[in-house]
């Protein structure tokens, strides 16, 4: 029993480092491109993608972006391309994520303007053990302005109360002066 539980936690733990994104075989229309939703919150990876093309002429690229630059690219705008591969009639692409944020996989069969094709793609994410988005330093100009608007907070939050304070203490002085002449 304490074995089929070892086994069984092994297996869950060998899962966890990988995580399939897509393993179909799909049709991609002629000037067409198709995307895949690649979401991370918590844990960097590697996205993997493997196709080769099963019927048509054409050729295509696997492309990674932001979602952001995926909206971009879709309204016919300029954008930007994390890692691509070139167009052919089979390709890998491994490209490690830089931070969290949602991404897409993208399938572009708009590169030789051919005829649809079908391909078996497969993509999935590779997690490395105690692998975690580390935390990143700010660039100096953004630094100082953190630094003197903390500065400036800090200012406001202590010095408004500490005035409030002076202020009362000056009043109850000043009242307490006419029965206590030789004590102020």
């Amino acid at each position: 029993m304490k074995l089929a539980w070892i086994l069984t936690l092994a297996v869950s733990l060998h899962a966890a480092e990988r995580r399939d994104l897509f393993d179909e075989t799909i049709l991609i229309p002629r000037s067409q491109w198709r995307g895949i939703r690649v979401a991370l919150s918590s844990r960097p990876a590697t996205v993997r993608c493997r196709f080769t093309i099963t019927e048509g002429q054409s050729s295509v690229r696997a492309v990674i972006m932001s979602a952001a630059d995926t909206e971009r690219f879709r309204k016919g705008e300029s954008f930007r391309m994390l890692a691509t591969t070139g167009a052919g009639r089979q390709g890998s692409l491994d490209f490690r994520i830089p931070r969290p944020g949602d991404y897409m996989l993208l399938i572009d069969n708009r590169t030789t303007g051919g005829e649809a094709v079908k391909l078996d793609l497969k993509a999935w994410l590779d997690f490395q053990e105690g692998d975690q988005f580390g935390p990143r330093e700010l660039p100096s100009q953004t630094r100082s302005i953190v630094l003197g608007l903390s500065a400036v907070w800090m200012m406001v939050a202590g010095g408004w109360p500490g005035w409030r304070i002076w202020r009362a203490w000056r009043r109850r002085r000043d009242a307490l002066r006419g029965f206590y002449p030789d004590r102020f």
